[in-house]
């Protein structure tokens, strides 16, 4: 059954901070991307096989005449050596079966090339989403936290690398789990300033050390192929893939980082929205974040005067194959914890996109487990 009154409140949608904006949007973006890819990828091949199936449907079409035609003159020369050959000649079968695959291969080297344009444009669209992202969260770190340092400050050439000095110097963040993705975005950018300035294009030959670096580990993901004198270079969509992961993955850990540099405001207060269905008058304790086997447990205790609640919320968040949502109601007695807990079961978004978007990566398989028991 449907409960239209908790229906009715996640209508009206909550105003979230502006850092906790910044990660929901990025987040929204990604998915953009990814359907993007997926959709265009997926008219270009019903394109190309529309076009290859009319192209062979024309070539059976005429094959009937012309087997018919090499038929007559076959069997009027049948005794002659060459007579499969001339009846082939004069019949046109031979200029057609070259025709026909002279067409496919141009059909196949138009969409190959349409596809390694749009992946190259898509590399440097996807780079241009990470740098603009970035860049303004670190703008919305000075408001939040009020540094008297700004980003351009630190202002440099390698624009990406400043940003990095900016966290790591100024906003005091934990690093070492983003050090991995920096060092992957910065082939991402010399990769997207090569497609940019010239196509990709390297005229002379000689490729850039860097370039070298990048190719000899991309596992097929980055092609060189001659271009004139020269080389040019070609992406393939798994590059994209990845880096669409990567980025998922990079601001993912840039929240939890975030979250625990300001006391976990973003992940409170979006708890505290949803569970303010079961009171208004509910307090929760600061949460508490505990790294365990393939994930992480989050415990807060809930408290209401108007409702007599004293309990703990655990949560629990760890790697799987699929996402699934498990929730325990050990608070048997109040109605309001348990139309909450039937309420979250019957629509798991409520867990997985107003509590945890951003903490975890859309794409990514978790198993969560929401938990409400008596604190004593």
């Amino acid at each position: 059954m449907i409960d239209f009154g908790y229906s009715m409140y996640f209508l009206n949608l909550r105003t979230p901070l502006p850092l906790d904006r910044l990660f929901i949007e990025v987040d929204e973006k990604l998915r953009l991307f990814d359907e993007h890819q997926a959709t265009t990828f997926g008219l270009y091949n019903k394109e190309k096989q529309a076009l290859l199936d009319a192209n062979k449907s024309s070539f059976e079409e005429v094959l009937v005449g012309v087997r018919r035609e090499y038929e007559e003159v076959y069997n009027g020369m049948r005794d002659d050596e060459h007579a499969h050959d001339y009846a082939r000649h004069i019949s046109g079968m031979d200029s057609l079966y070259y025709n026909a695959q002279s067409q496919d291969e141009s059909i196949n080297q138009r969409f190959e090339d349409l596809y390694h344009y749009f992946t190259k444009s898509s590399l440097a669209q996807a780079y241009a989403l990470l740098e603009s992202e970035l860049r303004s969260f670190c703008n919305h770190l000075q408001s939040s936290l009020g540094y008297k340092i700004g980003l351009e400050h630190l202002k440099q050439k390698d624009y990406l690398q400043s940003m990095s000095n900016y966290l790591e110097l100024v906003a005091d963040l934990e690093m070492a789990a983003l050090k991995q993705y920096f060092t992957k975005f910065s082939q991402i950018q010399f990769l997207r300033n090569k497609i940019m300035h010239n196509g990709g294009a390297f005229p002379s030959g000689k490729l850039p050390s860097e370039l070298n670096a990048i190719y000899s580990r991309s596992n097929g993901d980055i092609r060189l192929v001659g271009h004139g004198q020269g080389k040019i270079l070609l992406i393939e969509a798994q590059l994209l893939r990845n880096l669409s992961d990567d980025l998922k993955n990079f601001f993912s850990q840039l929240l939890w980082i975030t979250e625990k540099k300001i006391g976990y405001k973003i992940f409170g207060d979006r708890l505290h929205y949803i569970l303010r269905l079961v009171a208004d008058d509910i307090r929760l304790s600061t949460p508490e974040f505990l790294a365990i086997r393939r994930g992480i447990q989050i415990t807060t205790c809930l408290t209401s005067v108007i409702e007599s609640l004293d309990i703990v919320i655990k949560i629990t968040v760890v790697d799987a194959n699929r996402q699934t949502l498990d929730v325990m109601d050990q608070v048997e007695t109040h109605k309001g914890i348990s139309r909450l807990s039937s309420y979250l079961l019957m629509d798991k978004s409520i867990i997985l996109q107003r509590l945890l978007q951003g903490f975890v990566p859309a794409t990514k398989g978790v198993a969560i487990t929401f938990m409400f028991y008596p604190k004593h």
